[in-house]
């Protein structure tokens, strides 16, 4: 997953290299700042390893998901966005350990809201930062172990499963910061954040740089 999440930064690394080039060209060119100034809408699917820390231990979490956005702009001469969209995700942490095997699945809505400010290099390129906070539904989720040949299996949500200390909660809000990077409709960025509210007792998730791909129409 480590070498997964290395390869992602380092392609949005090189986009953001190719803008910065882009910007330097037409700057030393006499090019006058330009914005692009229209909304957009876009489907974007992303990659987002977490890390959940309980009791001064970390345990990793990948998460895929897929979902839409919509931009819009906030000023008629200012290209400030406010995007609002909603996505399905999914997130897995397993562990095998000799004759143990442990598997969490969990599937959530996420509706992220930021703010950013989208400055266009060019035509082609343009470049948009970007910061807000994220609602998340967590709609099922079960905890599997298999040991010794016997199975046990719980729903993460239910108390009589999980306990009161252990039961996870439905909703969580949390925040996040990210930079993205606009080529023609193709959409990369790079965002990281946290949550305010914990996953359980003593159970808080944050994420290790997740990337975006997309298309904008």
């Amino acid at each position: 997953m480590k070498k997964i999440t290395i390869i992602l930064v380092v392609c949005l690394l090189c986009a953001t290299a190719t803008v910065s080039a882009q910007f330097t060209n037409s700057s030393s060119a006499g090019a006058s700042q330009s914005s692009d100034l229209n909304g957009w809408s876009g489907i974007r699917v992303s990659y987002s390893p977490m890390q959940v820390k309980s009791d001064g231990e970390t345990d990793s979490f990948r998460g895929l998901s897929a979902g839409f956005v919509k931009g819009f702009r906030l000023a008629s001469q200012s290209p400030v966005f406010m995007e609002v969209g909603a996505n399905f995700l999914w997130s897995n942490s397993s562990e095998d350990d000799y004759d143990t095997e442990i598997n969490l699945n969990m599937y959530s809505i996420n509706v992220p809201l930021n703010i950013g400010y989208r400055y266009s290099i060019n035509e082609e390129f343009s470049i948009f930062p970007y910061a807000g906070i994220t609602a998340r539904g967590n709609i099922s989720g079960k905890f599997t172990a298999s040991y010794d040949g016997e199975k046990e299996s719980l729903n993460i949500f239910d108390e009589d499963d999980m306990g009161d200390d252990y039961t996870f909660n439905r909703f969580q809000v949390g925040w996040q910061i990210g930079f993205g990077v606009n080529l023609n409709r193709f959409y990369l960025s790079a965002s990281f954040g946290t949550d305010f509210n914990e996953l359980a007792k003593d159970l808080k998730i944050s994420s290790i740089p997740s990337v975006t791909l997309g298309i904008n129409f």
